[in-house]
């Protein structure tokens, strides 16, 4: 009856044994699965810095454009017309820019791990090929603000050629008269 009784105790203790190292297997992959869906996250969430970070920046740039945009109206009152564009591209990218803050608050908000990693895939691929629109845009942006510069160059130009042009023919009138 010892021996079966130590018999016993050694079949548990070995089963113990064999249930502490499947714990513990289980436990180091369970580790693992952590340390890879933190590093992931951070990764992500940098990408997504990144992101915030450019979005930031065209929104500056988009208010410098705005800026630009009104002082060369100022000067320029007779041609809103070739202005009119100009100023809804800077309101479609205000709309469009909101957007996108609420898309990118709404993925720091979530709480489920698994949730923001899945969301944060997508959105990274998402967010890529907005950041390559936005570049985009704001290249097209640049385009015709440089084209906008160029024709407001030129009608001052031509108006000072206008100008220029009245007072000779007014010289040239005041001239003969004398004659």
């Amino acid at each position: 009856e010892r021996s079966s009784a130590i018999s016993k105790v050694k079949d548990e203790n070995e089963f113990l044994t064999e249930q502490l190292s499947k714990t513990q297997i289980k436990f180091n992959t369970l580790k693992d699965k952590f340390r890879k869906t933190r590093d992931t996250l951070r990764k992500k969430s940098l990408a997504l810095e990144t992101v915030h970070n450019n979005l930031s920046q065209t929104q500056q740039q988009t208010q410098e454009m705005k800026e630009m945009y009104q002082n060369a109206e100022a000067k320029v009152n007779n041609s809103t017309g070739k202005w009119s564009c100009v100023e809804e591209r800077i309101c479609q990218l205000q709309h469009e820019n909101p957007c996108i803050e609420q898309q990118l608050d709404d993925v720091h908000q979530k709480e489920d791990h698994k949730e923001i990693v899945t969301n944060i895939q997508r959105g990274f691929i998402e967010s890529g090929k907005k950041d390559h629109m936005l570049e985009e845009k704001n290249k097209k942006l640049m385009n015709e603000c440089d084209h906008l510069k160029e024709s407001l160059f030129q009608y001052e130009r031509e108006k000072a050629e206008r100008v220029v042009s009245i007072k000779e023919d007014k010289c040239f009138q005041t001239f003969r008269k004398k004659i």
